[in-house]
């Protein structure tokens, strides 16, 4: 549970004590500021469906309120707001960056999330191109420990 305090000297709102993913706890360290996430657009909804195809191997379901997709319960592919993401290897990440537009995936503007790649229009316009990275970041995806 974090409580919030206020730092008397500024007036800034901090966590009093909160719990990392390794399980620690860190005193006294900033909330995170107010996120607007964008709306989930139905046609990216739309095109994650067409770029899956049905693949028995991904489940989806909601991450940040959009859907996707999760191999071996690991997220490989996904909608935020407009855009199509794909979580890729090195080697995959080295290769996509090369596309003009492809640009890291920010959940959070100024926090990139490794590995995370979204699809430029360009390149979702091209069916057969953007299924082959879809394809790439799902077997990418299984080949992690699975959660």
């Amino acid at each position: 549970m974090v409580s919030t305090l206020y730092e008397p000297a500024c007036g800034v709102p901090v966590a009093a004590d909160r719990i990392t993913h390794g399980g620690g706890i860190i005193r006294g360290s900033p909330l995170p500021p107010t996120m607007k996430l964008p709306k989930p657009s139905a046609e990216a909804a739309q095109r994650l469906q067409t770029l899956l195809s049905g693949d028995p191997r991904v489940e989806v379901r909601k991450m940040f309120g959009h859907p996707a997709a999760f191999a071996n319960g690991n997220m490989c592919v996904g909608t935020f707001g407009d855009d199509v993401f794909v979580r890729l290897d090195e080697p995959g990440v080295r290769a996509l960056t090369k596309v003009t537009g492809v640009r890291p995936f920010e959940p959070m503007p100024g926090r990139p999330m490794k590995q995370y790649l979204v699809l430029p229009p360009s390149l979702l316009k091209n069916s057969a191109q953007s299924k082959k990275w879809v394809q790439r970041s799902i077997e990418y995806a299984l080949t992690l420990p699975p959660k």
